[in-house]
């Protein structure tokens, strides 16, 4: 598990189509919280109609991993949010 390599090639959490499971997947997804590293979701949107497409989905696996919160960034400053 290279830490150094999981960070550098995930940036943001979506799910497409294409894929059918998140990005990156559950098994990044669950090293990332053993290793207690904070999340954020993004949409990789294209049109503003996909902008959280399927956050809900999301947002469900990633409980079920044991993440309770999202990291949120306003003026440079990391926050927060409750799932």
């Amino acid at each position: 598990r290279d830490l150094h390599r999981l960070i550098r090639r995930q940036r943001q959490m979506c799910i497409r189509d294409r894929v059918k499971e998140p990005y990156p997947s559950r098994e990044y997804i669950e090293i990332m919280h053993e290793l207690d590293i904070p999340i954020i979701f993004g949409s990789d949107s294209h049109d503003p109609a996909e902008v959280g497409y399927r956050f809900n989905e999301l947002r469900k696996i990633v409980m079920e991993i044991g993440y309770t919160q999202l990291a949120h960034f306003h003026e440079r400053k990391r926050t927060f949010i409750e799932l």
